[in-house]
């Protein structure tokens, strides 16, 4: 804090809305000025505790995704299966048997790095690292679905398109509710499988084919929405948690 009187003189400033501003100080009246330094301190350390509350909030959002995922991979699972034998029975494509093949190694993948994070001690574990390399996984299991209906897209036969259509939303809308705490992994594997049956559809031509690839595109647009909406509800959740939570320690430090 500094102090001093300023007398006889005109000053001018600019305020913060950007206007002009003129005052004059006679010189039989004194007037005392004080300036006020506002250390930076407080600021930096506002800062730096934001950052923390993110990095605890992307912290927590990872690990819920890598909790969950053995009981969702187990269901991706068993879909994929009954996926891939119904389209066997019905068209007896050796590219069903290969997709098969590609969808399940990839399963068998995720579910043993979900296995090796769970089984790692808790103070040894890196979350937000183990879940951008489950997202990675999740990018190329989303491919390998996507390349369902480019591998055996059915012919002459209208309900196995459709039957295909309904099991790859489906799939699409249960890794959106699953995959909802953690962002990347919003966009990790709904995009690449939804995209995938669009375009197959765009390919294939026709009036009814390109009404299902926008219907496809639309339904993937919703499903994006609706997941990270999910994820800021998340997010806000637990941030004014831990808000409230270091306010009370605040308080109880302040009472000792």
């Amino acid at each position: 804090m500094q102090a001093g009187s300023w007398h006889g003189k005109k000053y001018g400033f600019i305020d913060h809305a950007g206007f002009e501003c003129e005052f004059t100080i006679a010189p039989d009246q004194p007037v005392q000025m004080n300036i006020l330094a506002i250390p930076k301190e407080p600021l930096l350390a506002s800062s730096l505790d934001a950052l923390a509350m993110d990095e605890r909030i992307l912290t927590v959002q990872a690990d819920s995704l890598m909790s969950t995922g053995i009981s969702a991979g187990l269901s991706a699972f068993l879909a994929a299966g009954g996926f891939w034998l119904i389209f066997y029975y019905q068209t007896q494509q050796s590219a069903v048997l290969v997709w098969a093949a590609i969808v399940h190694t990839l399963q068998i993948v995720m579910l043993l790095v979900d296995l090796h994070y769970i089984r790692t001690p808790v103070v040894q574990r890196n979350p937000v690292l183990s879940a951008n390399r489950y997202s990675n996984l999740l990018v190329i299991t989303g491919m390998a679905w996507g390349l369902a209906p480019w591998m055996f897209f059915p012919q002459g036969n209208l309900p196995l398109p459709s039957f295909m259509m309904l099991i790859m939303l489906g799939i699409g809308s249960a890794g959106i509710a699953s995959l909802a705490p953690y962002r990347r992994g919003i966009y990790s594997f709904t995009i690449p499988t939804l995209a995938g049956l669009a375009g197959a559809l765009l390919w294939q031509g026709g009036g009814m084919n390109l009404f299902l690839a926008i219907c496809a595109l639309l339904y993937l647009y919703g499903n994006l929405t609706f997941g990270l909406q999910q994820n800021k509800l998340l997010t806000e959740a637990l941030r004014a948690r831990y808000e409230k939570e270091d306010l009370a320690q605040r308080l109880t430090r302040s009472e000792e």
